[in-house]
């Protein structure tokens, strides 16, 4: 059986989009490091053990995003759905 993603609460949604993005970083040989509560607005770290570099990563359903999560240093990622069961993921870099 599978479900539809529209009809996923909110922490499904975040819970989904977590895997998904950790799927993701790990194509790119990164790891996806889950945090137990939100640190500083991020809900997870993206850690590359090549550069021994970490970022937090702040995971949303869409393309909103509050003024709470401005000047953290957060990168946010969100799907891009392409189709039922394809999606593409942007992400974005505080400067």
């Amino acid at each position: 059986m599978r479900a539809e993603y529209s009809k996923f609460d909110s922490r499904s949604k975040e819970a989904f989009n977590t895997a998904q993005l950790g799927a993701v970083l790990a194509r790119r040989q990164e790891y996806l490091l889950p945090l137990q509560f939100d640190s500083k607005g991020a809900d997870v770290l993206a850690y590359n053990p090549a550069t021994n570099e970490s970022r937090p990563i702040q995971v949303k359903s869409r393309a909103t995003v509050d003024a709470k999560y401005a000047n953290k240093g957060l990168w946010i990622a969100f799907p891009h759905w392409v189709n039922d069961s394809q999606q593409d993921w942007y992400r974005s870099e505080e400067r």
